[in-house]
C-alpha cells in the first residue's frame, strides 16, 4: 500500500480486514517523537508499507478503509505493525 505523508508522520499501525470480494486497508498514522513539537511543513513524502494477506489477493478489491469509514461502522479486522525499513 503506497501513500502520501508529512515528513514528521509516520504508520503507527495498520488496520486489515479480508471478507468477501475485497480486502480494507487502513493506515493509522501518528507524529514522530522527532517531528514533536516541530512546525508543520507543507512538503510530502511518498512511502509504502506491506501486508500479510491470509489468502492471495487474486481477483479482490483493495479498498482504503478510510474512506469505507464513512460508508458505515468498520470491521473487525486486525492491528498489524509497521513494516520494517
Amino acid at each position: 500500500m503506497a501513500f502520501w505523508a508529512q515528513p514528521y508522520l509516520d504508520v503507527d499501525h495498520v488496520g486489515l480486514t479480508e471478507e468477501g470480494g475485497q480486502v480494507v486497508v487502513t493506515l493509522y498514522v501518528g507524529v514522530t517523537a522527532s517531528g514533536e513539537n516541530q512546525p508543520g511543513i507543507q512538503s510530502a513524502e511518498y512511502r509504502a508499507v506491506s501486508v500479510s494477506l491470509a489468502s492471495p489477493l487474486g481477483g479482490r478489491t483493495v479498498v482504503d478503509g478510510a474512506s469505507a469509514a464513512s460508508a458505515g461502522p468498520p470491521g473487525q479486522g486486525r492491528n498489524l505493525g509497521p513494516s520494517p525499513p
